[in-house]
């Protein structure tokens, strides 16, 4: 926004430049418009982030079973998960994956073309959901959704279907100093560190890429308030 601020500023006080003050008068409206609605947006989003909390209760919720877990750091083991609800044993094998939404939602998203990663586990072979987060006292506690696989292709193949659709959306290796959801690109593995809202990143991603690409259209290089577009 600064950047359009400070060619405003060079132009004639008179308008004389100007062929069409009414489209003018549009455009510069156009982009408070915009301004405004962005900055509620991120102040919404920054509001949620605050809220967070990396221990406390989880709601895990698979079909009808909806249980509270323990979150600490974080962090819930896969096999205290699976201990309570005895999925290996009626399903030998099986793979449990968590995810964000309800598996409805993620099959309606991953039809628009957006991706719906599962939340990442721990290297380890007792392994561990990492990065989780639930709310503050007083505030409900954070749902997640628990998928199981019982065929390791079907689970193969989801996986690759969803990493298709993530290097489409996402920055490939590419490596910023900052988040780049909220220029419409997925952070990369790269840039992990850096991003603000790591598994919700490519919601996030769509959600800016959507503002920027309406009212008036961004170049190639720059957004609609003339700032550099991470590439």
């Amino acid at each position: 926004m600064g950047a359009v601020i400070q060619t405003e500023a060079e132009r004639p006080l008179d308008g004389s430049d100007l062929t069409d003050s009414l489209s003018e008068v549009k455009k510069l409206r156009a982009m408070c418009a915009n301004f405004v609605e962005e900055e509620r947006q991120r102040a919404e989003d920054q509001a949620e982030l605050e809220r967070r909390r990396p221990s406390g209760k989880v709601q895990i919720i698979y079909e009808n079973y909806t249980d509270c877990f323990n979150l600490k750091d974080g962090s819930i083991s896969v096999k205290t998960v699976d201990e309570e609800y005895c999925l290996t044993d009626i399903m030998p094998g099986c793979t449990l994956e968590l995810i964000e939404m309800t598996p409805q939602d993620r099959i309606a998203q991953e039809v628009l073309g957006i991706p719906t990663p599962f939340i990442e586990k721990s290297p380890q072979k007792d392994s561990c959901w990492e990065h989780l987060y639930t709310y503050e006292d007083g505030i409900s506690p954070k749902s997640y959704w628990l998928l199981a696989f019982q065929d390791a292709a079907t689970l193969e193949a989801d996986l690759l279907a969803t990493k298709k659709r993530m290097e489409a959306m996402g920055g490939g290796d590419d490596v910023s100093t900052v988040c780049t959801c909220t220029n419409g690109q997925a952070c990369s593995a790269a840039n992990k560190d850096n991003c603000k809202d790591w598994n919700n990143r490519f919601q996030v991603a769509m959600k800016y890429k959507a503002w920027l690409s309406s009212s008036i259209a961004p170049s190639n290089n720059h957004d609609r308030y003339g700032g550099v577009v991470a590439e």
